[in-house]
Formats: structure tokens, C-alpha cells, sequence
């Protein structure tokens, strides 16, 4: 997996001999150091099941009759896999094995319901030396463990498959020195890579458990992102007309508008020149073959010296023919929502391109320099402080690649790019008012707005590569019931919108309803990485990796109603305290740069997310101080909020509670408004005990005094 830090982990084992009341002795979980005939393999997604017969085909019902219980032992890392509820209370409470991992998979120990269903046994095997345990089915790897590595085979513990079928799902074994780790869910294989450890591969297969719900996709499925989703397919052999790119961009569209309704319409490769968007008809489909790209931008291929700098004269610069921007081709609206508030950069919308990536935009002549350029409107001139001889340089002049404005329009394969909308306008477009809509497996790059953006309900945003846009990656606004599922969302607001706020960054939800984002890959982005606000009620975020985004990782804001589960959120905010107007995000405390933040949200549940590396854990949010805009509903209280099962590591920054006054009356109480939020059976990793990593009332406390507070009563706190 990705980017994960699950426990620090400790250093010598402690060669301690553990007895337990039961047939096998407790093994303390640690890997054989070399192990060459267990087929053990480098990568996570490789099966390692050597040695084992041809399983029949898998009874569910056996698999699934018996939970195995997991519990960690923090001080030597030991790890116990048990079908005896009693052994793993025991080994709580007598041997330290306090970290307890539930019931990560089902097994089977009846040997004759086993037998007659397919299962094999799982072995569990010790070495007193280091005191390590581990379990195989591999008959090769247990001759090897007794023979070569000192191991003793305490017989089989429970009955598991040796192949995946529809109620298993993979266990993987990982090895760090002499120590053994298991692993099943993505949190917990993520958290163990990031602490060095070395995935051995899948060792066997397990019953689903019962509340698992959606459990981790096939091993070689990407767990988030498009991964290797392809952009461009070949076209499909039913397609009513191929497009071709020497057709002009009127021939493109009159193509399109005479072809029925559901036709498919197939890109050839090429690239294709647009000068106005193109309006597919109801049920059409777009399709791309590899390689077929739209673009909104115009060669500028002739140039003249110009001091230091090139210029091209009599370029037709369009937002001089735009009602959005003024004469000198600010859009005059957005200058307030630039980082640089001198020069608000990104009210201008035509980019300039070099080979194929955007310079960066200087507002006067006298700073182009290498790498930037200036757009003349007065005088129709565009100057780049790049040589231009021997390189394709290019103007961004069409304002969006495909509006689509009629029901279950399909746009999947192309490649779409360099489109100079206004802000808050989209690449890809779908209008208010339209239903079905699919955009799949494309790619959207170089918008001065937005990749896509969809103000439709139940648009679907599936397997696309969206990155280095100028404002958004992926917008839904006013809305309901949109799809953003297994995308990769990369380093989008470029063109310098406000980086903690101007509606910019990864993913961004408004005024939309019962919006899911699943399965995303969103990262580097400058600004939040998803982001809901204002009336984005009924929300689902789950399994996005949420990776190094300039602000907060998650933000749920001034909306009721979202379930945020299982991400995986890691480096967020670490340059959010140099952005404009910082402070006024919210309290210096921990109201910004949060791994998950909540503010002025209602009615969240916060479950088995992984936080790493971020400057603030979970922060809570209730504030004062903001008008909604709309009179549709009134701002919520931070209430009912249920932060539970997370595993959240803290470095020098916070979780918990804070109140952002703003023009609150003084005898405001934020504690007395925002009730019902609550911390539960969360596992912190500090710094050191003691210290002071969470916030309630209104100061920064220890873990002793939170959970004096009846927060994590039942929490797990961890440190060095």
C-alpha cells in the first residue's frame, strides 16, 4: 500500500516463554530471517502458496462459521492469532498483548466440515529462541522452519482456503528482522510498509467478517486511483462515425449533431484543435481511441526578439470577447479569491504553453523571465522569457472541451487539455438540469477552472486522470447523487487561486447532496484535498489514499450528515501556515491543516481512517461568524460527530475540539452548542507519554486529562 505508519515499531524482541491455557502455546509473532522455502515474495499482491494441494471449491458457510481474534503485544510487537476469544483476553490480560485488531477474517475449526469444503489447515508455528510466531499452510515451509530455522510445528489452529472465492479475502504475512507481522485490511498492510516492513505476500485466505462490509478489492485491483486504467481505447466495432483530426472543428460538431441519439462517436488518435465546445446529443457516447486529445489551445508560431524576452503580436487573446473578464483580461470577480492579492494572477485565463506544460504567468512586462510569460490585452501581444525557436509554444483560447447538456451522455478516452474557462467553470462540463452522465477513463490537464465539473445529478466521475488544473481537479456544485469514484486527483491549482480557500485544490462539493467519493488517489493538490462545503449533506468518503495536500486532508464543512471511513490521509497542511490569511481559516490551534477536519458539520461518523504525518489529526470545528448563501438552511452546530476506530499518529499537533469565535457573542459557549461529539476506541501514536496532543475546552491536554473528559475511555494510547 501506499503511505502508511500504523505502530512505531519496538526495537529488540523479549525472549520471554508464553504459556497459555490452551493446546498450542502462544507464539510471539516474528518471522523466520531468511525462510527460503516458504516462497515468500517481494510484493503484497503476489499469492505466496506453495506446496499446497488444489483446494475444491470453497463452502462459505464453513469459512465462515469461526472468528479469529487478533491482539498485539506493543512492547515486543508479539502478534497472536486465535479462534479463542478466551486466549486473546488472556493474553491481554496477562502478557501485554493490549493492542487488539478485532477480528480481521473468518476460519473454520471443525477439521471435518473443513475437509469435506475444501479448507486446509493453517499451521501455527514457534521458535522459542525469539519467540516468534507464525502460521502457513505450506508444507515446504514448515519442513524448513523445523529444520533450518529451529521452529516447532504446534499443529493446526484453524482451517482456512488456499484460493480466493466470493466470502474470503486475502491474508498477507509481512517480516521485519526476525519478527512476523499479519495483515488483512488496507489500513493495516499500508501501516506496516511505511514502518519498513516487507510484505511476504498472501499466505492464505479468509472468511469475510461478518460487519466487514466492502472489504479490500482482488489483489492487482488498485486499492485507490485509476492506477492503470487506460486513457484511449480502440474504437468500438458498433461506432456510428469515426472523427478524424483534419476535420475542422464545425465538421467535428456537425458530425456529432447528426448522428441519433445513443450513437457512439469515436475519436481516431490525433489532436484536435477546438474553438467552442462540443454538445453531444442524449445517450451519445465520445470515445477515444489512445491518444486522441482536445485541446483549447492555438500554435503561436511566430515570434520576435523583444530585449530579453519573445513576443507574438496579433494574437487574438479571448477573453476580450468574454463577458466574464474585463477589457485587460481579468475576470474582475476572482481577483479577490488570488493568493497574490497585488496581482491576482489567476483572474486571467489564457495560459501559455511550452512543449507541452504551462509557464507561469507574471501580470507586467518587465518580470518575464525563463519559465514565465505576460499577456498584452491592450495590445494583443503575448511575451514568454523562454526561447521560442525549435519549441511548439501555445496560447489556451476555447473555453471548455464538452458541455454536455443532454441526458446519459457518455465521454470516456480522450484526452482533454489547455482550455481557458472562467473560474468555477469546467474542461468537461455537464449542465444543471441533466441526468446520467458519465465521464470515464479520460484524462483533464491544463484547465484554467476546473477538469470536470458537474452540476448535474448523478453524474459519474470513474477512472480519470485529473491533474495540474488551474483551480479544481473535480467540482460538483448544486447537485445530487454524483459518483467520484477510482480516480487519480494530482496537483491541481496551478494558477494560483487562494490556496486555503477560492474553491480550489483536489476535489470540491457545494450547495451538491449525497455526493460518494470512493477509491480516489488525491495528492499534492494546493489547497484542500476533498473538500465539502456549504449544504453537502449526506456525504460518503471511503478508501481514498489523501496524500500531501498544501491544507487539510478532508474537510466536511457548514453540511450535515457524511460517513468518512477508511482513508488513508497522510502529509496534509504542512504548508498551510504560508498561505494569505492563514489565521482567519480559523484558531491557530488546530482548526486548520487537519488530517480529517470537520467544521460546522453535523451528524459525522469518522471510522478506521489512518492519519499519518499531517500537521493536525481530527479537528473539530465549531465557529462563528458566517452568512450562508442561500436561505435553503441554517449553518449547523459541530454536533454529533463520532470519532471512532481511527489510527491517528500525532507529531507536534492536536486532536479534538476547538472554537473559532469569530462575532460570537461573548458569553458564547462552544462546548454547551457542540454536543454529542465523541472520540472512541481510537489508537494514538504520541511522541512521548504525557504529552499534550489533544484539545478540549479551550486548551491543549495529555491523554490522561482527555480522557478525564470521557473521550477514548477505551482508546489506545501509544508512544516510543
Amino acid at each position: 500500500m501506499r503511505i502508511f505508519h500504523y505502530e512505531r515499531l519496538a526495537g529488540t524482541l523479549k525472549k520471554t516463554r508464553l504459556a497459555f491455557p490452551f493446546p498450542a502455546v502462544l507464539l510471539i509473532f516474528a518471522g523466520i530471517p531468511a525462510c527460503s522455502g516458504s516462497g515468500s515474495s517481494s510484493s503484497e499482491d503476489d499469492p505466496n502458496l506453495a506446496d499446497t494441494a488444489a483446494a475444491v471449491s470453497t463452502n462459505c458457510s464453513a469459512l465462515t462459521s469461526s472468528p479469529i481474534f487478533q491482539v498485539i503485544n506493543p512492547t515486543n510487537n508479539a502478534n497472536l492469532l486465535t479462534a479463542s476469544q478466551s486466549e486473546a483476553s488472556n493474553a491481554a490480560s496477562s502478557y501485554g498483548f493490549t493492542v487488539n485488531h478485532g477480528t480481521p477474517f473468518y476460519a473454520s475449526v471443525n477439521a471435518s466440515a473443513a475437509s469435506a469444503n475444501g479448507l486446509v489447515g493453517a499451521h501455527r508455528m514457534y521458535n522459542s529462541k525469539n519467540s516468534d510466531f507464525f502460521w502457513t499452510i505450506s508444507s515446504s515451509e514448515i519442513t524448513s522452519a523445523v529444520q533450518t530455522y529451529g521452529y516447532v510445528d504446534q499443529g493446526i489452529n484453524f482451517y482456512v482456503s488456499a484460493s480466493a472465492a466470493s466470502c474470503t479475502l486475502p491474508v498477507y504475512r509481512f517480516v521485519s528482522g526476525n519478527t512476523h507481522r499479519f495483515a488483512v485490511s488496507q489500513a493495516d498492510r499500508g501501516a506496516l510498509t511505511a514502518s519498513g516492513w516487507k510484505s511476504e505476500g498472501i499466505m492464505f485466505y479468509g472468511g469475510v467478517p461478518a460487519d466487514a462490509g466492502t472489504v479490500d478489492p482482488d489483489p492487482g485491483t488498485p486499492p485507490e486511483g485509476a492506477g492503470s486504467a487506460p486513457v484511449g481505447s480502440s474504437c468500438p466495432a458498433g461506432a456510428a462515425v469515426r472523427i478524424d483530426a483534419t476535420m475542422t472543428p464545425a465538421a467535428i460538431q456537425s458530425a456529432i449533431s447528426a448522428q441519433s441519439t445513443g450513437a457512439t462517436i469515436c475519436f481516431t488518435s490525433g489532436r484536435y484543435r477546438l474553438t467552442a465546445a462540443l454538445s453531444p446529443k442524449s445517450g451519445q457516447v465520445l470515445h477515444g481511441e489512445p491518444d486522441a486529445v482536445l485541446t483549447g489551445a492555438v500554435l503561436l508560431p511566430t515570434w520576435t526578439a523583444d530585449g530579453t524576452a519573445w513576443r507574438a503580436s496579433g494574437v487574438a487573446l479571448s477573453s476580450l470577447s468574454n463577458s466574464a473578464f474585463s477589457a485587460n483580461g481579468s475576470q474582475a470577480s476572482y481577483e479577490q479569491w488570488c493568493e497574490d492579492q497585488v496581482n491576482h494572477p489567476c483572474s486571467y485565463a489564457n495560459d501559455v504553453f511550452y512543449d507541452g506544460k504551462p509557464l507561469t504567468r507574471v501580470t507586467a512586462r518587465a518580470n518575464v523571465t525563463s519559465g514565465t510569460f505576460y499577456t498584452d490585452y491592450a495590445n494583443k501581444v503575448v511575451y514568454v522569457g523562454s526561447q521560442p525557436a525549435g519549441h511548439v509554444v501555445e496560447l489556451a483560447t476555447a473555453d471548455a472541451a464538452v458541455r454536455v447538456a443532454n441526458p446519459n451522455v457518455t465521454i470516456e478516452g480522450l484526452t482533454v487539455e489547455m482550455f481557458s474557462q472562467a473560474a468555477d467553470r469546467g474542461e468537461i462540463e455537464i449542465n444543471p438540469g441533466v441526468t446520467g452522465a458519465t465521464v470515464q477513463n479520460c484524462e483533464a490537464r491544463y484547465a484554467h477552472g476546473s477538469g470536470v465539473l458537474s452540476a448535474a445529478d448523478g453524474t459519474r466521475v470513474l477512472y480519470n486522470k485529473i491533474h495540474d488544473n488551474g483551480q479544481l481537479g473535480v467540482a460538483v456544485s448544486g447537485s445530487s447523487g454524483a459518483v467520484v469514484d477510482h480516480n487519480d486527483v494530482l496537483h491541481n491549482n496551478i494558477d494560483g487561486f487562494w490556496r486555503i480557500d477560492g474553491a480550489a485544490g483536489g476535489i470540491k462539493v457545494d450547495l451538491a447532496t449525497k455526493v460518494s467519493i470512493t477509491h480516489n488517489l488525491v495528492r499534492n493538490n494546493v489547497n484542500h484535498g476533498i473538500w465539502f462545503d456549504e449544504g453537502a449533506n449526506n456525504a460518503t468518503v471511503t478508501n481514498n489514499v489523501v496524500d500531501n495536500n498544501f491544507a487539510a486532508g478532508i474537510v466536511f464543512e457548514v453540511s450535515s450528515g457524511a460517513y468518512i471511513a477508511d482513508n488513508e490521509v497522510t502529509n496534509n497542511g504542512l504548508l498551510d501556515s504560508t498561505a494569505r490569511g492563514h489565521e482567519t481559516c480559523s484558531s491557530a490551534t488546530l482548526g486548520c491543516s487537519g488530517g480529517i477536519q470537520i467544521g460546522n458539520g453535523a451528524s459525522v461518523e469518522i471510522a478506521r481512517n489512518t492519519l499519518v504525518g499531517n500537521v493536525h489529526g481530527i479537528s473539530i470545528v465549531q465557529t462563528q461568524g458566517r452568512t450562508p448563501r442561500t436561505n435553503a438552511y441554517t449553518i449547523p452546530n459541530t454536533t454529533n460527530v463520532n470519532v471512532h476506530d481511527n489510527v491517528i499518529t500525532l507529531g507536534t499537533g492536536l486532536n479534538g475540539l476547538v472554537f473559532n469565535k469569530g462575532n460570537a457573542p461573548p458569553d458564547f459557549d462552544p462546548y454547551a452548542s457542540a454536543s454529542g461529539n465523541v472520540f472512541v476506541n481510537n489508537t494514538y501514536h504520541l511522541t512521548s507519554p504525557g504529552v499534550k496532543s489533544f484539545y478540549w475546552q479551550n486548551a491543549a491536554v495529555n491523554s490522561t486529562t482527555w480522557q478525564g473528559y470521557g473521550l477514548d475511555v477505551t482508546g489506545v494510547f501509544l508512544s516510543p
